[in-house]
């Protein structure tokens, strides 16, 4: 990234440390996440689901929600690469799994992370009512988590664009 020039009003990055950058996003999405959790487990109270169990659900859930965003992200990418004959900058594992350099897509992150609670679902022997009951605890929070995840997107210019210097006519 670049300093900021002419009409660029915002910041990526929101602390940098000489030795590591800390970016908006990452903080964004570390907060969605934090808020999420605490909501999904404020409502397993409601739906009489264990703590326990929706804590270690959670965990899991996360770790493949982060891969899942990643390897969608890669997928899609990779995709875009061969369509339109562009760079390949996928050279080995390490490229595939750099989200310190950016590219995660919510989508694969909601599709992994809902994979998650059926596979352990099925581990626990759960029934379906009980999986819907947890499902309906999980909703809120990952709408929580992707509301104050998207504000990362603001904050990196990249989901509603830059200010211009276009004007009116």
């Amino acid at each position: 990234y670049n300093k900021l020039e002419g009409n660029d009003f915002m910041n990526p990055i929101l602390l940098d440390l000489g030795f590591i950058q800390i970016y908006w996003y990452s903080v964004m999405i570390l907060l969605g996440l934090l808020l999420g959790s605490f909501l999904i487990i404020k409502e397993s109270k409601r739906f009489n689901i264990q703590k326990e169990y929706i804590i270690n659900l959670i965990f899991y859930a996360m770790i493949f929600a982060i891969i899942g965003a990643r390897l969608y992200y890669v997928f899609f990418d990779w995709v875009d690469i061969m369509v339109n004959h562009k760079p390949n900058p996928y050279q080995s594992f390490m490229d595939v799994i750099a989200i310190w350099e950016g590219g995660l897509a919510i989508y694969g992150g909601i599709i992994f992370g809902a994979l998650t609670i059926l596979v352990v679902a099925k581990i626990k022997k759960l029934s379906w009512g009980t999986l819907f009951k947890v499902a309906d605890t999980a909703a809120p929070g990952v709408m929580i988590a992707q509301a104050i995840g998207r504000w990362g997107n603001f904050f990196n210019q990249e989901a509603y664009g830059t200010a211009t210097s276009l004007m009116h006519l």
